[in-house]
């Protein structure tokens, strides 16, 4: 019997529809720009958006987009960034607690970065 590989690859968008209010969160390939960075891992991404609209927060909506996108990440050694925003009726305190529950650390600018559990953190430059 022939076995069917399949290839985990990261997508460019997550998303997850309910009472007809899309929930999404988009990612933008930054691996040609800053792969010099990151030696050991195949890709970079950044999290250009997550977004929940307000009718369906407090469903946990959010948090199954990141897992999928964490699990995705650690399967292929991609490195994420984001740059936590609040939309209008949330903390930013609330937001950056819920990215360091999914690995993500902050970073000196400011900024949120999460290596896949693969890669070996003193393997990655310094980006000072």
């Amino acid at each position: 019997m022939n076995q069917v590989r399949t290839e985990i690859r990261m997508k460019t968008s997550y998303s997850h529809l309910e009472d007809n209010r899309l929930a999404v969160i988009d990612l933008i390939d930054y691996t040609d720009i800053v792969s010099h960075e990151f030696p050991d891992t195949q890709k970079v991404y950044v999290v250009s958006r997550v977004n929940t609209p307000p009718a369906i927060r407090g469903r946990s909506i959010a948090r199954k987009l990141l897992r999928q996108m964490i699990d995705d990440a650690d399967s292929t050694t991609t490195v994420l960034i984001l740059d936590p925003r609040p939309y209008p009726g949330t903390e930013m305190a609330r937001l950056v607690r819920l990215y360091l529950q999914f690995g993500f650390e902050m970073q000196k600018d400011g900024s949120m970065m999460r290596l896949p559990k693969a890669v070996n953190p003193a393997h990655i430059l310094s980006a000072s």
